[in-house]
């Protein structure tokens, strides 16, 4: 997992990147503990880890911005 986010910010850097597919970014909640809780306000999903944080992020596109996976990385993996 590490290695996808040197690669990420190797790629920031160079400003070829802003978006990660949606798809990816769930796998990775997934395996950070989060779990699908339910449908938010407008078109954001809310997912939930076992310790009761939550984590929301726009579902409408298929991608997310990178802000926001860089947002989950901060608060979450301790990696």
């Amino acid at each position: 997992m590490q290695v996808l986010f040197s690669n990420l910010a190797k790629l920031e850097k160079k400003g070829t990147i802003n978006k990660m597919n949606i798809n990816k970014f769930k796998r990775l909640l997934a395996e950070r503990g989060f779990s699908y809780s339910r449908r938010g306000k407008g078109s954001h999903e809310i997912w939930v880890n076992e310790n009761g944080e939550s984590f929301s992020f726009p579902s409408t596109r298929k991608e997310v911005y990178i802000g926001i996976v860089w947002n989950f990385r901060r608060n979450y993996c301790r990696c």
